[in-house]
């Protein structure tokens, strides 16, 4: 199997599947994962010393950083590397290895200014006071007798807290940058959004909480791949990531609780402008970042 075209370099280069043509790649599996690699014969490879190589690596025909294996899916292609042939100054083996990609998508392609982005779901237990339609949650009962009541029947009111599962968006954005994140770690770390976030102009302050920057270099710190985590929270009783505090006694609300009094919305989580990360390119929301 071959392919000509016109690559990177000066003149016309053919490409040889060598898979494709009977000879055996290679499979690797261990406590790492899986590991395939596939060779390619580039001739009519042209350039200077410096430069044949790579021209060989780009050249037309073969598969691209991040594509799909033609065949196993769930693999990419992680390394493409370029061997001089022995005896030739036009001919180079190109080995490209595929490995899998965690959560089953590849890795930005470090040649590429766009984004990765990821959206999922988790789930939190909190506690609310109030129903789905806002109506505070509570129960009243008579009582006969009581220490010192104002007048018989009393009856109590008293406001009472549930438990809920919190249905969250998580929303992680990954790519290329050049340096370590690490002010930005410091900065926008355990911190929510305001209003107009680029990438969800329409969500409320405080509704996304930034909960982790994270990042790692496969080239001695030339360059990071940085994974930005977010999570999503509008559901009762906050609609942010504000928490509501109850006034209680012994566990429950005092007894003359009235509505209104013996609770309050506390922010907790400080505010940052997400802007400035500049997430906002092809692909991610539906603004630019400042």
């Amino acid at each position: 199997m071959s392919a000509t075209g016109t690559g990177t370099g000066d003149g016309t280069t053919t490409v040889t599947d060598y898979l494709g043509e009977g000879f055996s790649g290679r499979v690797k599996i261990d406590g790492m994962g899986k590991e395939f690699e596939r060779l390619f014969l580039v001739s009519g490879v042209t350039g200077d010393p410096d430069t044949i190589l790579y021209n060989a690596a780009t050249a037309f025909g073969l598969p691209d950083y991040g594509d799909v294996h033609p065949s196993i899916s769930g693999t990419y292609v992680r390394e493409i590397t370029a061997e001089p042939m022995r005896g030739s100054n036009t001919k180079a083996l190109v080995r490209i290895i595929y490995r899998p990609s965690s959560g089953g998508t590849p890795d930005p392609d470090p040649d590429s200014n766009d984004p990765m982005i990821e959206l999922s779901g988790v789930t939190s237990d909190i506690m609310t006071d109030i129903d789905v339609d806002g109506t505070p949650i509570s129960v009243d009962y008579t009582l006969t007798e009581a220490p010192s009541p104002p007048e018989y029947p009393y009856t109590d009111t008293r406001l009472v807290p549930v438990p809920i599962v919190s249905p969250n968006a998580t929303l992680s954005v990954s790519r290329i940058e050049s340096a370590f994140p690490l002010a930005k770690i410091r900065t926008y770390r355990g911190t929510t959004n305001h209003t107009n976030w680029c990438v969800d102009p329409d969500a409320p302050a405080r509704t996304w909480l930034c909960r982790n920057i994270s990042a790692s270099s496969r080239d001695g710190g030339a360059s990071y791949l940085v994974r930005y985590d977010f999570e999503y929270r509008n559901s009762p009783p906050t609609y942010n990531w504000d928490e509501l505090v109850l006034w209680s006694n012994g566990g429950n609300p005092p007894a003359d609780l009235v509505e209104g009094v013996g609770r309050k919305t506390v922010q907790v989580y400080p505010q940052a402008n997400f802007n400035l990360l500049n997430l906002c390119t092809s692909g991610t929301g539906t603004g630019t970042g400042a």
